[in-house]
């Protein structure tokens, strides 16, 4: 998704009324005015609860904000990757709905169209039936047959449920796809962040994604990683790209940009 066409359609957005406007894009749109107007000098030995301020303090004070880029993974029921280039959204694991993309809780994510028509024929379904199954039926529940709350999913994984375990493979191995490509796609890379009830708790599958990226230098830390919300740096002091959990605060950016 270039940056072009979200501004087009943010313009789009903002010219129904009336309207409380607020999502991801006009987010990352935003995202560098604020920052740049707003962001007062901290000092290094304060966490602000404010998560650009956070961010910035993770980063050499001489590099604006600007010229990072960042690939974020909320992680949680309802997950999606957003690549950030030069401080702006670049792209995003989501489509013209949030299906596209990762396996989620109940979305399918990303699958071969043919296998929808192939369903629908074969159950005999409706579009608005298929269209059921793919969001509410779909994901980690309809592999693992267990849940869509990945806690119970890992509970499951270590009791030898193979489906619960393949459900979280199919999960991690996704991911991992989506960052390795929005690395190549934005050309270098300086933070990964977790976020979202996953990202931010969920240590071993914050060491399951991570793992397989040494080759390029990018290396965890498992004693630093063996954390839950908050924002820390979870990297190795060696590694090229910064490892990040940051805790999201969906609420209060909506608050922010309600008008």
């Amino acid at each position: 998704m270039k940056i072009e066409w979200v501004k087009e359609t943010l313009i789009q957005y903002k010219s129904i009324e009336p309207c409380n406007f607020n999502n991801d894009l006009n987010f990352w749109i935003e995202y560098i005015e604020y920052v740049d107007k707003k962001l007062p000098p901290f000092d290094t030995n304060t966490v602000n609860d404010e998560n650009f301020d956070v961010f910035y303090e993770l980063f050499d004070q001489s590099k604006s904000i600007k010229d990072l880029n960042i690939i974020s993974a909320h992680l949680g029921n309802g997950s999606s990757i957003c690549a950030v280039k030069n401080g702006k959204s670049y792209d995003t694991s989501m489509g013209l709905t949030p299906l596209e993309g990762l396996v989620m809780g109940t979305r399918s994510g990303d699958m071969d169209p043919s296998a929808v028509t192939y369903i629908m024929k074969k159950d005999n379904l409706s579009p608005d039936q298929m269209e059921n199954v793919l969001n509410k039926e779909s994901g980690v529940l309809g592999v693992s047959g267990v849940s869509s709350d990945f806690r119970d999913l890992e509970s499951a994984a270590k009791e030898g449920n193979e489906r619960a375990q393949a459900a979280l493979d199919m999960f991690v191995t996704r991911v991992k796809r989506y960052i390795a490509g929005y690395m190549a796609e934005i050309g270098s890379c300086d933070a990964i962040v977790f976020t979202g009830g996953i990202g931010e708790n969920s240590i071993p599958m914050r060491e399951d994604i991570m793992e397989g990226f040494e080759q390029f230098g990018i290396k965890i830390d498992p004693e630093k990683n063996n954390v839950r919300g908050g924002c820390h740096v979870v990297s190795t002091d060696d590694s090229k790209v910064k490892i990040m959990v940051i805790a999201t605060n969906e609420e209060l950016m909506i608050a922010r940009d309600t008008k």
